[in-house]
């Protein structure tokens, strides 16, 4: 979609899912963080940002790093009636303020917001002014750029529940998708679905659908 609004991209990353059955809990979280050190050293760089995120389940445990964050931002803000961004059936995401740039601001508290899956939150055109529109100078130019939402990707134990109810999935077998919907005060709309898919070794692609 064209517009003024937008996402953008690239992001990748690998999942890794581990069958745990009889596992003690403490075993279970020794495993997520070897799995934590593993992810973090392959998909760290000095160019872009990563994080990883773990789940569980009676039977599998699961971790997953992304490399790179989708970043939404708005530069009609004037006319902006609300931002509605809605998660699919696996994953959660986390939702903060970020510059262009990839610079991350100071956190405050109200800064941050998760939405879990199958669920959407929306932000208004006035929070979206007052908490993500700041502007941030960059230390070489001075020059101000817009901050927008940085919007982080995380596993959630939905994707282990599938596989326990499916053991044999592969991950190839897994999708999601993310939603960002702006509406503006004219009655106009954009929307951006992106699509995550998986190839059978777990490697992440996420496209426009």
């Amino acid at each position: 979609v064209e517009h003024t609004s937008g996402v953008k991209l690239p992001v990748c990353g690998k999942l890794v899912i581990e069958d745990a059955a009889g596992w003690s809990e403490e075993k279970k979280n020794l495993r997520k963080l070897q799995l934590n050190d593993i992810l973090s050293s392959e998909w760290m760089t000095s160019e872009s940002s990563y994080h990883v995120s773990n789940a569980e389940s009676e039977n599998y445990i699961g971790s997953l790093a992304v490399q790179g964050k989708f970043i939404l931002f708005v530069e009609d803000a004037d006319a902006l009636e609300k931002i509605e961004i809605g998660c699919g059936a696996y994953g959660k995401l986390m939702i903060m303020p970020a510059t262009q740039n990839g610079k991350t601001p100071i956190m405050s508290a109200q800064w941050l917001a998760a939405v879990k899956q199958e669920q959407s939150l929306t932000v208004s055109a006035q929070e979206y002014t007052d908490v993500y529109l700041n502007s941030d100078a960059d230390e070489a130019t001075g020059a101000e750029t817009p901050i927008g939402m940085y919007v982080n990707y995380d596993i959630s134990e939905a994707f282990l529940n599938e596989k326990e109810l499916h053991p044999d999935m592969g991950y190839e077998q897994f999708a999601d998708e993310i939603t960002f919907r702006a509406v503006y005060r004219d009655g106009s709309e954009y929307v951006y679905t992106l699509l995550l898919t998986f190839d059978e070794s777990g490697t992440l692609s996420v496209n426009m659908k």
